[in-house]
C-alpha cells in the first residue's frame, strides 16, 4: 500500500479541507509546532483505511472537529499494481448517513458498504488494524509497540506481510473440504455400524429361535390361565376372612357395657340444674322492667336536647357563641378598609402593563431583523463551503483527465507497436512458408529418384523384390537412405519455423486487437472525465465566473469572502440592537411581574381573610343551629344566651338523679346474669358434654354393629330413639350391648368356613406351578414375558436381516470409495497446520527478518547493537544479550526503527504490500550523529518507490530531508503546504540562532 493523495475536512483541528499529494515524493518530513495537527494526518490515514482511529478501530466519532457536524477523508493509494480511492465520511448523528466508498480507478470497480470496504482493504494490505499500527503507522507514544509486543502478535504480523496467510487459506480450504466430507463418511460408517455384520446368516438363526419360542409360549399360557383362576378363588376367601376378622375386632373394641347405667345418672342431674335456671330467669325479668322505665326517661330528655350526651355540648356551644360575637364585628371593619386600598393599586398596575407590551413588540421586531441577518450569513457560508468543495472536486477531475489522457497516449503507442510487429511477423511468415515449400519439393524429388531401390531398403538377400517379386541375389545391398533422411529433416525444420512464424504473427494480431480495445476503453474514460470536469467548471463559473484552478482557494473565493464579511458585520449590528431592546423589555416585564405578584398576594390574603371571617361567623352561629329546638334563639343576642344557660343548669340537676337510679338497676342485673351463666356452664360440663360423649360412642358402636351384620348376613341393631330423653337412651343402650354379643359369635363361624375354601385353592395352584417348573405365579409371568420377548426379538431380527441385506451392501461399496479421499484431506490439513509446516516457514522468514533488522541496527549504532533470535539485543561491547526493556530511550527508538525498516524491506521482497512507513515523533532522544544515521536509513528505504513520512517538531529533522510538509494552525484551524526553498533556509537560520546545530 503506497499513499498517493490525502484529503481531509472536519477532522480534529482541520476545520477546512486540506489536500496533500504524496505521489512524487519518497522521504517526507512533516514539520510543525506542538499541537499544530501533525499527528492528525496519521489519524486521517488510519480512518480512511480501517474506518477507525489509532486507539479504537470501531469508532472514530471523537476525531470530528469541535463545532463541526461531519468529517470526511479521501485517500488515493497504489496497491497490488492497481490504483484505488477510498472515501469515508461520518457525522455526530445519523443525518447525513455515513459514507464508506472504495473505487478502483483502473477499472471502476466499486464497493459502497463499510463491511465490504474494510474487508477488501485489509485483504489487499494483508494487515489487521492492530498490526498496521505496529508495522506501517507508528503513532506517537507507541513507536516501540512491535519491539515490545508478544511473540504471537509478531508472528501474526509477519504472516500477514509475507503472504504466509495464504497457507492458512489453503489449510482452511482443506479443512473445510475434510470437515464437509468427514461427517458424511462418518455418517456412512455409523449407518453401517448400525446394521448387522452378516444379514443372511442372522435370518436363518432367527427363524429357528422364533419356532421354539412360539411352542413354549403356548404351553406356559395354559398354565398361567389355570393358576390365575385358582388364585382368584383363594384371594377372595382370604379377603373375606380378613374383612370379617377386622370388623369383629373393631366391634369388640367399640363395645360399651356400662353405657346404660351412666346415662341414668346423667338424667337425674339434668332435672336438678334446670329447676335452678328457671328461678334465676324470673328475677332477671323483674329488674329489666324497672331499668326500661328509667331508660325511657333518659331517652325522652335526649330527644329534647337535654340528655347526658347532648347537654354538656349544648352548654359549651352557647358559651362559645356568647364570647366571640364582639371580635367578629371589629374584624369585618378592617377587611373593608384593605379592599379599597387594593383596588387603587390594581388600577396603577394596568397602566404600567401597556408600556411593557409596547417594549416587547419593539424587541420582537429587532430579533426578527437579527434572524434574517443570521440566515443571510449562513447562506453565504454554505455557498463558500460548496464552492470550495467544488473547486477541490474540479482539481481532482482535472488530474484524472490528465492521467486518462496519458493512458490513452500509451494505448495508442501500443497499437502502433503492434502494427509494426504485425508487418515484421508477416514478412517472416512468408519467408518461412517459402522455405517449407522448397523442403517439400526437395523431399519429393529424392523420394521419386531410385524409388524401387528405396522400396527395397528394408529387404535382405533371398527376399522377394517389392517391385517385380523376383528373388534378390546374395550380393544384394540396400541403397543408402541418407539423402532422404536429410530431406525429411530439412522439411521438419521448415515446418517448425513456419508454424512458429504463424504463431508470432497471430500473437501480434491479437496484441493489436487488445490494444485497440484498451484504447477505446481509455477514450471512453477520457471523455467521461472531461465531461465531469466541464460540468464542475460550469457549476463554479455560475457563482464565481471563469476561474483558474492553479490559483489558491483564497484568491478564487475572495468575492464570496467579501460578501460573507459584510453579512457578518450586519449580523453583529442587528444582534446588538436586538439584545439592547430585549433587555429593556425584559427588565420592564420583570418589574411588572413583581408588582402583579405582590398585588395578587394581597388579593389572595384579602380573600382568605374574608373567607375566614365568614367561616368563623358560620361556625359561631351555626353551632346553635345544629342544636335541638329548645336551644335555638332568633335573633341571637347576649341576653338571650344568658337566660338559656340558666335553664340548662336546672336540666343538669334532674338528669343526675335519674342516672343514679339506672346505675343501681345495672348492678342487680349483672349479678343475676352471672348466676345464670354459672348454671349454664355447670349443665354443659356435668350433663351435656358427658352425655354427648357417651351417646357418640354408643352411636359409633351402632354403626360398627350394622357394618358387621351386613358383612356376615345378620340382622342389624335398632337405631337410637329420637329426642333428648336420657332415660329412653339408657334403655336402648342395654338392648344394643346384647345384640353386639350375638354378632361376634356369628363372625367367628363365618371365618372358619372361609379358611377351609382358601386352603383347597392353594393346593390347586401348587400343582399347576410344579407342572410349569416354577415356584410362584410371578416367576410364571416372568417366564411367559421372557418367551414372548424371545419370540419378538427373533421376529425383529428376521425382519431386520431381510431389510438390511441390500442396504449393507450399498454402504460397504460407498465407504470403500470415500475413505481414501477423506484421509488425504486430513493429512493435507495437518501438514499445513500452524504447529508444523507453517511454523517452519515463519521461523525461517523470522530469521531473515531479524537479519535485515540487525543490518539496519548495526548501521545506525556504529556496529554496537544487533538482534538475537528471540528479539533480545546483543551488545557487542559485552557480547551479552539484553532485554529490550533495559535499553535507553534513544536505543529503544533505534531498535524499533530497525524493526520497522526490516518489515518494509521484507514486505517488498514478498510482494510489496507495505510500501509506506509513517513515524510520529521519537527523534528527540537521538544525538546529532545518531539522528543522521537514522535518517540515512530511512532515505534508503525510498529507493524502491516507497513513501517514508517522519512527523517531528524538531527543525534538525526537517533540515535533513528534502521534502518538508509544513503544518500550521491559526484561528481557522490547521493548514498544510509543501515548504519552499526559502522556508527550508529559514528553518536552518532559526536553528542556528537557537544553537541547536553545531558550529562548523
Amino acid at each position: 500500500m503506497r499513499p498517493l493523495t490525502l484529503s481531509l475536512r472536519g477532522l480534529r483541528s482541520y476545520l477546512t479541507e486540506a489536500h496533500i499529494d504524496f505521489s512524487n515524493v519518497g522521504l517526507v518530513a512533516i514539520h510543525g509546532d506542538t499541537g499544530a495537527g501533525k499527528s492528525s494526518l496519521l489519524e486521517a490515514l488510519c480512518f480512511a483505511l480501517y474506518g477507525g482511529c489509532t486507539w479504537d478501530k470501531r469508532n472514530a466519532t471523537e476525531l470530528i472537529s469541535d463545532g463541526a457536524h461531519t468529517m470526511q477523508v479521501r485517500l488515493t493509494f497504489r496497491c497490488a499494481n492497481r490504483t484505488w480511492q477510498v472515501t469515508r465520511a461520518i457525522s455526530r448523528t445519523s443525518s447525513p448517513p455515513s459514507r464508506h466508498e472504495l473505487i478502483c480507478l483502473d477499472d471502476e470497480t466499486r464497493y459502497d458498504t463499510k463491511q465490504q470496504v474494510n474487508a477488501i482493504i485489509e485483504t489487499m494490505i494483508g494487515l489487521s488494524h492492530a498490526a498496521f499500527l505496529k508495522a506501517v503507522i507508528l503513532p506517537q507514544g507507541r513507536f516501540q509497540a512491535l519491539l515490545h509486543t508478544t511473540k504471537e502478535d509478531r508472528t501474526a504480523i509477519l504472516k500477514g506481510i509475507l503472504g504466509i496467510d495464504q497457507l492458512d487459506a489453503m489449510q482452511v480450504k482443506a479443512r473445510a473440504h475434510h470437515d464437509r466430507l468427514r461427517p458424511l463418511l462418518d455418517q456412512l460408517i455409523l449407518d453401517r455400524r448400525g446394521l448387522l455384520d452378516n444379514p443372511p446368516a442372522t435370518a436363518g438363526e432367527a427363524t429357528q429361535r422364533l419356532d421354539d419360542a412360539l411352542r413354549r409360549q403356548d404351553q406356559l399360557t395354559k398354565a398361567r390361565t389355570a393358576v390365575r383362576e385358582a388364585s382368584a378363588r383363594r384371594d377372595q376367601m382370604l379377603s373375606r376372612v380378613h374383612n370379617i376378622e377386622q370388623q369383629a375386632r373393631q366391634l369388640a373394641q367399640a363395645r360399651q357395657p356400662a353405657a346404660a347405667a351412666n346415662l341414668h345418672v346423667l338424667a337425674s342431674l339434668d332435672e336438678a340444674i334446670r329447676t335452678e335456671q328457671n328461678d334465676c330467669q324470673s328475677a332477671i325479668t323483674d329488674w329489666q322492667e324497672h331499668e326500661k322505665t328509667l331508660q325511657e326517661a333518659v331517652t325522652a330528655a335526649e330527644g329534647e336536647g337535654r340528655g347526658p350526651s347532648s347537654l354538656p355540648k349544648a352548654i359549651a356551644a352557647v358559651e362559645a357563641t356568647r364570647n366571640q360575637l364582639p371580635d367578629i364585628d371589629a374584624e369585618r371593619e378592617r377587611i373593608q378598609t384593605d379592599a379599597q386600598n387594593l383596588a387603587d393599586d390594581l388600577t396603577r398596575a394596568d397602566q404600567h402593563a401597556a408600556n411593557v407590551t409596547e417594549l416587547a413588540n419593539k424587541a420582537t421586531e429587532a430579533e426578527e431583523a437579527a434572524s434574517s441577518a443570521a440566515r443571510t450569513v449562513e447562506e453565504v457560508r454554505e455557498l463558500v463551503a460548496g464552492q470550495r468543495s467544488a473547486i477541490g472536486t474540479a482539481r481532482t477531475l482535472r488530474g484524472a483527465v490528465h492521467r486518462a489522457e496519458a493512458d490513452l497516449a500509451d494505448a495508442r503507442q501500443r497499437i502502433t507497436d503492434a502494427e509494426t510487429a504485425i508487418q515484421e511477423t508477416a514478412e517472416r511468415a512468408g519467408e518461412a512458408r517459402k522455405k517449407q515449400t522448397a523442403a517439400e519439393q526437395a523431399l519429393d524429388a529424392v523420394t521419386r529418384f531410385n524409388a524401387a531401390a528405396h522400396a527395397a531398403a528394408t529387404c535382405d538377400p533371398g527376399d522377394p523384390c517389392p517391385i517385380c517379386s523376383r528373388t534378390l541375389p546374395a550380393t544384394f545391398q540396400p541403397p543408402p537412405a541418407q539423402k532422404q533422411k536429410d530431406a525429411r529433416k530439412a522439411l521438419t525444420v521448415a515446418n517448425r519455423l513456419a508454424a512458429d512464424a504463424d504463431r508470432r504473427h497471430q500473437a501480434a494480431l491479437t496484441t493489436r486487437q487488445h490494444a485497440i480495445e484498451e484504447a477505446k476503453r481509455v477514450q471512453t474514460r477520457v471523455d467521461q472525465r472531461r465531461g465531469e470536469l466541464d460540468q464542475a467548471m460550469t457549476h463554479i463559473a455560475s457563482q464565481l465566473g471563469p476561474v483558474d484552478l492553479d490559483n489558491p482557494d483564497d484568491v478564487l473565493l475572495a468575492p464570496l469572502a467579501a460578501r460573507l464579511g459584510a453579512a457578518e458585520e450586519d449580523l453583529g449590528t442587528s444582534q446588538a440592537t436586538a439584545r439592547d431592546v430585549r433587555q429593556r423589555a425584559t427588565a420592564a416585564a420583570t418589574a411588572l411581574e413583581h408588582t402583579r405578584k405582590a398585588l395578587a398576594d394581597r388579593q389572595a390574603a384579602l380573600t382568605a381573610n374574608r373567607r375566614r371571617l365568614d367561616q368563623r361567623l358560620r361556625r359561631t352561629v351555626g353551632a346553635l343551629g345544629k342544636l335541638p329546638a329548645a336551644w335555638r334563639l332568633d335573633p341571637v343576642t347576649l341576653d338571650g344566651l344568658n337566660q338559656l344557660l340558666d335553664t340548662a343548669h336546672r336540666w343538669e340537676e334532674e338528669l343526675a338523679t335519674i342516672t343514679d337510679q339506672l346505675t343501681t338497676a345495672h348492678g342487680q342485673l349483672k349479678q343475676l346474669r352471672e348466676r345464670r351463666e354459672a348454671l349454664a356452664g355447670r349443665h354443659l360440663t356435668e350433663v351435656e358434654r358427658p352425655a354427648t360423649q357417651l351417646l357418640h360412642a354408643v352411636d359409633g358402636l351402632t354403626q360398627s354393629a350394622a357394618d358387621a351384620a351386613v358383612l356376615i348376613g345378620h340382622e342389624p341393631p335398632a337405631s337410637r330413639p329420637l329426642g333428648e330423653d336420657l332415660h329412653r337412651s339408657a334403655t336402648w343402650a342395654a338392648t344394643l350391648d346384647h345384640t353386639v354379643g350375638a354378632l361376634l359369635q356369628a363372625a367367628h363361624d363365618r371365618v372358619t368356613a372361609a379358611r377351609s375354601d382358601a386352603e383347597r385353592a392353594t393346593e390347586e395352584i401348587t400343582e399347576w406351578l410344579l407342572a410349569a417348573g416354577v415356584d410362584d405365579g410371578e416367576q410364571l409371568d416372568d417366564l411367559i414375558v421372557q418367551v414372548a420377548a424371545t419370540a419378538q426379538v427373533a421376529r425383529a431380527d428376521l425382519d431386520r436381516a431381510k431389510r438390511e441385506t441390500p442396504v449393507a451392501a450399498d454402504l460397504d461399496r460407498r465407504i470403500k470409495a470415500a475413505a481414501p479421499i477423506v484421509d488425504a484431506l486430513r493429512e493435507l490439513g495437518a501438514l499445513l497446520a500452524n504447529g508444523q509446516f507453517q511454523a517452519a516457514v515463519v521461523a525461517r522468514r523470522q530469521r531473515a527478518f531479524l537479519g535485515l533488522a540487525t543490518d539496519q541496527l548495526l548501521t545506525m549504532t556504529a556496529g554496537r547493537f544487533a538482534f538475537s533470535d528471540d528479539f533480545r539485543i546483543i551488545d557487542r561491547y559485552t557480547s551479552q544479550p539484553r532485554n529490550v526493556r533495559t535499553l535507553s530511550g534513544g536505543e529503544t527508538f533505534l531498535a524499533s526503527l530497525a524493526l520497522a525498516l526490516a518489515v518494509v524491506d521484507l514486505a517488498g521482497r514478498a510482494g510489496g504490500r507495505a510500501d509506506a512507513l509513517l513515524l510520529d515523533e521519537g527523534f528527540g532522544s537521538l544525538d546529532a550523529d545518531t539522528l543522521a544515521e537514522a535518517l540515512a536509513a530511512l532515505s534508503r528505504q525510498t529507493l524502491g518507490g516507497r513513501l517514508v513520512a517522519v512527523i517531528s517538531h524538531m527543525r534538525a529533522v526537517a533540515e535533513s530531508i528534502g521534502n518538508v510538509l509544513i503544518v500550521t494552525r491559526d484561528s481557522t484551524g490547521s493548514h498544510v503546504h509543501w515548504a519552499s526553498e526559502s522556508e527550508r533556509s529559514r528553518l536552518v537560520d532559526e536553528d542556528l540562532d537557537e544553537g541547536l546545530l553545531p558550529c562548523p
